[in-house]
């Protein structure tokens, strides 16, 4: 229901005040958690590697190309 019509409802007695608890959304399921820590686990993980791996690109360029002697 709307808010207004909710609100006239109480008001002429139709029905009982909802209570704060019954207007909140349900919390998400455990398996939803878990789900959405593991992927911005998976997704982290995969940067930092990828960042490690451009490092170590850049610093052998950087050897081969005689700095650092």
């Amino acid at each position: 229901m709307d808010r207004d019509l909710t609100a006239l409802a109480v008001s002429v007695g139709v029905m009982n005040p909802p209570s704060p608890r019954v207007m909140t959304r349900p919390a998400p399921p455990r398996w939803w958690i878990i789900t959405k820590i593991l992927t911005i686990t998976i997704i982290a993980c995969a940067i930092v590697l990828w960042i490690g791996h451009q490092a170590d690109q850049h610093l052998a360029a950087a050897l081969d190309a005689g700095y650092g002697r």
